[in-house]
């Protein structure tokens, strides 16, 4: 249907409940109105408690979560909680050191891990980045964060480099970008899962050229 992040002892991510390879995402139904999406190379555990409050732990990478229902769902990372109350769509990425909250409808609140009396409450159109201690200031969500739902990354004025690394999430090998081109933005429409699309696109829009050493090694340089 759809084509990382944190990072887990290797033995909880193979255990997880749901998982994603690189390039792979996923859909599953957890309960009447709750729906998960999975991203590229992402595994999450879920792990309700006895009363049956639903809990889920992000291990690694990305998921998009949407609830219709009024119930209360925990999603944690290794950095904090997420508390969903009522009907929302969010989407939450889990990297090494830090989880970017996205919020597109409803609103959830946010316990740092260290912090568990700090309570953030983020609303639609809002995105924010938390560690286990702090939280960041509430910026407008980007559009991308659930545009890989439809298999394509939208770009709206990202640097070179940026977009270069949210590509490299999706496949296998190494894309530098010279240091010339990288600070270059660019705006638009991106598939994930056709390379010789994407690179193309970028040709054509950006004063760049694509040079291939290796079938796994694409390197951009400035014309």
């Amino acid at each position: 249907m759809l084509g990382g992040g944190a990072y887990s002892v290797p033995w909880q991510v193979y255990a997880a409940d749901y998982r994603t390879a690189k390039g792979e995402s996923q859909r599953w139904i957890l309960a009447e109105g709750v729906t998960l999406y999975l991203n590229t190379d992402s595994a999450l555990r879920r792990q309700d408690t006895v009363a049956g409050l639903m809990g889920l732990m992000l291990l690694q990478g990305e998921c998009l979560l949407e609830s219709r229902v009024q119930q209360r769902i925990n999603l944690m990372t290794s950095q904090g909680t997420i508390t969903l109350a009522s009907p929302c769509r969010i989407d939450v990425r889990s990297e090494r050191q830090e989880t970017t909250l996205a919020v597109f409808e409803g609103e959830v609140s946010i316990h740092a891990a260290n912090q568990t009396q700090d309570v953030r409450r983020i609303v639609a159109g809002q995105q924010i980045r938390f560690s286990a201690s702090t939280c960041q200031m509430a910026e407008p969500a980007d559009a991308f964060r659930q545009s890989w739902l439809e298999g394509v990354l939208l770009a709206d004025n990202m640097r070179l480099d940026s977009l270069m690394r949210e590509y490299a999430r999706y496949h296998n090998g190494y894309f530098p970008v010279e240091a010339n081109a990288a600070a270059l933005r660019i705006s638009g429409v991106f598939p994930l899962q056709d390379s010789q699309r994407f690179f193309s696109a970028l040709t054509r829009t950006l004063p760049v050229t694509v040079e291939q050493r290796f079938p796994w090694w694409v390197s951009l340089r400035s014309r």
